[in-house]
């Protein structure tokens, strides 16, 4: 509050621009959307004396209230007062942490990942998936924030949109030289932002001021300081080797050539370079098969007890003559004869080291050990320009690029085409922004903005163009597969991990996995801010064109599965820990598993957003914030229509006496269906109402809440992801008609040749005897819902104190839905399931588990016989509940010391979180 109609001066520090206005009639004035610095503030009436306020420092974002008050005094009096940060936040109820730069640049970062450091705000934690080296796609950022999911943040780089579509994560990550600085916000933040149900990260780059600045770096890490892993050195093998180089520099300033132009005060540059040369060793641990095992001589195979465990033949198993269920046989001497191996195992186990550790007592397990050693090289750069045209309108651009190969270690060796280890592995990032501030007068700001991001990434399997004819597959089925490469091959009790995460180790042998993807995002935002008396006003909208071009097959090009059910006894449908082994069922060669190609998708949907927000000064004390927002974003397209719905009144064209069939897959773009994959979704709107409370003049009471929608894409890029049955045709082994005698082999395991996709020509006959899985047309968008009270204390020596409630709820969350199970009632039938009844189908479908004269009685019983496994991807059935206090103690930067201290109590539960969306422990 100053006197009616004095003059005012804002002008930056660093550049040396200034914004010149005046207050209003009630002496009241508001400057909005000043980048993050420091400023000097002038105060000036004819009359009075003149007030100058030095290094007021304001933060991204940050909503600071300045109270000046001019002394009646002679015209040449004057007054100058040293600013200092400020703490309360007195005009917003926001949740959230600004991270400064200087805590970026001088924080020890793993990797100098930035978002690293957003572990330091209240009821921010990381998902098991997390690494912090700013390489992977998602394993960089998965934080999950107040009980939301990890992949439900928004990411904004500049203002601009910087997610990725699917996994929701960061494009560019930004070294941190390039960082002014970034804020996390948690909670209840302003309409302005959207299509996060969890949390915002806002960073905003550097920019050139009115003196050149520049900076060279080089941190490293060497194997020489380190020391050896455990079992490395248990095995008697050297030091993995580890290299860390990262280096770089930046360089900034106005923009002067000389004797044409000096862009002091008007046009500044930056630009941040920065490469990592990382060799990163890794030990690999895991058990693998005995010679003499694999010799087929189970003699001494015991369990950690030390008991012997017994090998049943599986084609000795008949009905238990001496009362319900079957029998098998034990093999003599609990061994194989090698006139009982199959052939192609035979040849698959040629690709297996031999143990080269004693391993555990009894079992062997861990008896495998090798060090090898991940390449990657990393390339970053960001150039940004700044152009002042005057006072009242400024522009800025800057582009940012990133290509980071990754090299895996082999689990076996770069020449072992059967290590089950990924292939080599390219990434490429892009994010650009353009954006205009236009100020029309002291109380009225737009910003045009305008962005274009791209994730591409390119990983063919470790084996690619492996001729799998070499370990006796039919040609039949080699000519079937894409891509061709060694077969993944999963053996129960047996398996290697590595030392550091996002190997992607496969199960024993192989690893067919590829990802062929580009994800792109167009994106336009304006924004206009209008201040009038007690009210500030924000309005705007939003468009993104968001693509996703994508092939990943995942490992079931094809799978090979050994369990231990093969070859247990005496009764084979009881397991026990002293029968049956999955190695004796691989040399046997009696697999499960599956093989399901995939066809490439190009998925698009465009986002629409508009908001008004409104910030209103009750009264000197209170604060309310409030605004609407509506969201929509298209459903997913496919530029080939290859996605697929799910109709559960349909009749599947199967006569089946006696079942009363319906459900069948329905396809979009077919019979009038429309293109899009589920329907329109149109009432996402999203109140936000908060208040701010000022006790005295160190106290602040906030609160607030409001519904916040995120986005329906899910964790994950392989097109069964989408919902693509049809253009996928996923072909099961059918190992036994009556789960306890097996039918198929290894040598020949799809005996009627793969499941050939038919699209959509087929309608509701499409795959009629398989599993399918379908994204449910009536799906709607996620949100959350989400409320806190917090009470800020400025304290002694420029400290503040938070202490908080905040909660939140989640609804309509994806998550997997199986549909064919049987019904629960009929479980007590025991053994009667697995009873062979005639199959009404036989004849009418040619593949898959209904293409036998005889199925078993549970079959029957399932909610559609008709199929195998049906299952509703990202189904809108999940839901989370948070509940947390949260506190946080912050100095914030002054006399060489910044300090911030946080700490979280919640509770969180959530239906099926997953590694990369937040979850902390393995596996759940």
């Amino acid at each position: 509050a100053v006197v009616p109609d004095a003059e005012i001066s804002v002008q930056s520090v660093s550049t040396g621009v200034s914004a010149n206005t005046r207050t209003n009639a009630e002496g009241n004035y508001s400057v909005t959307e000043l980048l993050p610095g420091k400023y000097d503030v002038t105060v000036s009436k004819t009359g009075f004396a003149s007030l100058k306020e030095t290094g007021l420092e304001l933060e991204i974002q940050q909503v600071a209230r300045l109270d000046l008050t001019l002394q009646v005094g002679a015209v040449a009096q004057s007054m100058e007062v040293q600013a200092s940060a400020v703490l309360l936040e007195s005009e917003t109820s926001t949740l959230g942490q600004v991270v400064g730069s200087r805590q970026i640049t001088e924080l020890p970062l793993l990797g100098r990942n930035p978002y690293a450091l957003a572990l330091l705000v209240p009821g921010v934690r990381p998902a098991i998936g997390v690494n912090n080296l700013p390489i992977d796609q998602i394993s960089t950022v998965s934080f999950a924030i107040n009980g939301q999911r990890a992949s439900a943040n928004e990411f904004l780089l500049d203002g601009a949109p910087n997610s990725a579509p699917s996994q929701n994560q960061p494009v560019i990550n930004t070294t941190p030289d390039l960082v002014q600085e970034f804020k996390v916000e948690t909670s209840s933040f302003s309409s302005e932002y959207g299509r996060a149900a969890g949390g915002v990260f806002n960073v905003i780059t550097r920019s050139g001021t009115n003196e050149y600045h520049g900076s060279l770096y080089e941190f490293f890490r060497n194997d020489k300081l380190n020391a050896n892993d455990f079992f490395a050195n248990r095995a008697g093998n050297a030091r993995s080797p580890f290299k860390f180089n990262q280096f770089g520099g930046t360089l900034g300033g106005p923009v002067s050539i000389p004797k044409i132009y000096n862009g002091k005060n008007r046009t500044f540059f930056f630009v941040s370079v920065e490469s990592v040369r990382f060799i990163q060793g890794v030990t690999f641990v895991g058990s693998v098969p005995k010679p003499q095992e694999l010799a087929g001589d189970f003699s001494n195979t015991r369990n950690a007890n030390g008991q012997l465990i017994t090998i049943y033949d599986p084609l000795t198993t008949v009905p238990n003559p001496n009362g319900s269920g079957y029998i098998r046989s034990a093999f003599p001497g609990n061994v194989i004869p090698a006139s009982r191996f199959n052939p192609v195992a035979l040849n698959l186990a040629k690709y297996l080291p031999a143990p080269n550790t004693a391993g555990a007592r009894f079992t062997g397990v861990n008896n495998f050990t090798r060090g090898d050693a991940n390449r990657i090289n990393k390339d970053t750069v960001s150039y940004r320009v700044d152009h002042h045209f005057s006072d009242a309108n400024r522009i800025f651009a800057r582009y940012s690029a990133d290509d980071t190969p990754d090299i895996r270690a082999g689990v076996y060796g770069q020449t072992n085409p059967g290590s089950p280890t990924a292939g080599p592995q390219i990434f490429g990032r892009r994010n650009s922004v353009v954006e205009d501030t236009q100020t029309f007068s002291p109380t009225w700001l737009a910003v045009f903005r305008y962005s274009f991001t791209r994730l591409s990434n390119f990983r063919p399997s470790f084996s690619d163009g492996f001729d799998i004819t070499k370990l006796g597959l039919p040609a039949s089925l080699a000519a079937q597969l894409r891509p061709h490469a060694f077969p993944d091959i999963t053996i129960t009790g047996f398996g290697v991990t590595g030392s550091i995460p996002n190997i992607v180790v496969g199960g024993l042998l192989g690893a067919t996995d590829q990802i062929i993807s580009n994800n792109s995002v167009h994106a336009f935002q304006s924004t206009t801010t209008k201040v009038l008396g007690g009210h500030e006003l924000k309005a705007g909208f939003e468009y993104r064109a968001i693509q996703l071009n994508v092939q990943q097959t995942g490992a079931n090009s094809p799978v090979f599965n050994f369990a231990p059910t093969w070859t247990q006894g005496p009764n084979p449908t009881t397991a026990s820990a002293t029968a049956g082994y999955g190695l004796a069922t691989f040399l046997l060669g009696v697999p499960g598993g599956s093989a399901q190609p995939v066809p490439a998708l190009a998925l698009t949907t465009k986002y629409s957003a508009l908001f008004l927000q409104d910030s209103f000064k009750v009264t000197t004390h209170l604060t309310l914030n409030y605004g609407l927002r509506w969201e929509y974003e298209t459903p997913k397209t496919d530029r080939f229509n290859q996605l697929t719905n799910f109709s559960y009144s349909a009749v599947p064209p199967s006569d089946a006496p006696g079942l009363n069939l319906h459900g069948a897959l329905a396809f979009v773009n077919v019979n009038g269906a429309s293109r899009s994959q589920s329907n329109p979704d149109y009432n996402n709107f999203a109140p936000r109402f908060g208040f701010a409370y000022r006790l005295g003049q160190k106290t602040v009471v906030r609160g607030g809440g409001g519904i916040f929608y995120s986005n329906n894409w899910g964790v994950g890029t392989g097109s069964a992801t989408f919902g693509s049955s049809g253009f996928i045709a996923n072909t099961s082994i059918v190992t036994s008609l009556d789960t306890v005698t097996p039918i198929a082999f290894l040598d020949n395991p799809f005996p009627n040749g793969l499941v050939q996709p038919t699209g959509s020509k087929l309608g509701p006959a499409t795959l009629l005897g398989q599993s399918i899985d379908f994204y449910d047309r009536g799906n709607r968008t996620p949100y959350s819902g989400q409320w806190h009270l917090s009470i800020q204390r400025e304290l002694p020596k420029g400290t503040l104190l938070e202490v908080g409630y905040t909660g939140s709820r989640g609804l309509k969350l994806p998550i997997g839905l199986t549909l064919n199970q049987i019904p629960t009632a009929d479980l007590a039938l025991g053994n009667a399931l697995r009873t062979q009844v005639p199959n009404p189908f036989y004849g009418k479908i040619a593949s898959g588990i209904l293409a036998s004269p005889m199925i078993s009685e549970a079959q029957l019983l399932r909610p559609y016989p008709q199929y195998d496994g049906v299952t509703s991807v990202l189904a809108n059935i999940a839901n989370s509940t948070y509940h947390a206090l949260e506190a946080k103690f912050e100095k914030r930067y002054s006399r060489g010391l910044t300090l911030l201290a946080s700490y979280t109590y919640s509770k969180s539960v959530d239906l099926g979180i997953g590694a990369f969306a937040g979850d902390i422990i393995s596996g759940g």
